[in-house]
């Protein structure tokens, strides 16, 4: 897993947290590379290459969002199975994602600015977690990489690029 403490600590150890304890569940080994820049990112692929791991999860981090075009291109070059948290990613190349609709969390905020503009007190209005999430696959990246997805994954996403 790639997360970063940067832009929200808070979130990242939570994102870690959950991860370690899927991977448990899993009886898989989880490595977490946590790199602090753009220029780091390079060197957490190279690393992820060369200790062979299988596959690489992208955490939802700013730095990851405002570099995505250097993340997927770092996967392609490393031929690392990578999944992200938004579906921007795939739809640019990246292999799957499955996470939060963008859209509709803007939709929410938009509510949110509604409500605070018409005299709502920010610190009255609920908290509230993504309510669609989304899993795409990008077919091409999947061919690319020597993947052929089964029919019940394919089943499975929401959304699938060829």
């Amino acid at each position: 897993m790639v997360s970063s403490q940067r832009g929200n600590p808070l979130e990242a150890q939570v994102q870690v947290r959950d991860a370690e304890a899927a991977a448990k569940l899993l009886g898989m080994r989880l490595r977490v590379f946590e790199p602090s820049s753009p220029s780091d990112l390079g060197a957490a692929f190279a690393a992820v290459a060369q200790e062979r791991i299988d596959l690489v999860h992208i955490g939802v981090d700013g730095l990851f969002g405002n570099n995505r075009a250097r993340l997927i291109g770092l996967a392609a070059r490393y031929r690392v199975p990578t999944s992200y948290p938004w579906r921007e990613f795939t739809t640019e190349g990246g292999l799957m994602n499955y996470g939060a609709d963008i859209r509709e969390q803007f939709y929410q905020v938009g509510s949110f600015a509604a409500r605070i503009l018409r005299g709502e007190r920010p610190a009255d209005l609920p908290v509230r977690r993504p309510t669609k999430l989304v899993f795409a696959l990008n077919l091409k990246t999947a061919r690319s990489l020597g993947i052929e997805p089964s029919p019940t994954l394919l089943s499975l996403a929401d959304e699938v690029i060829e």
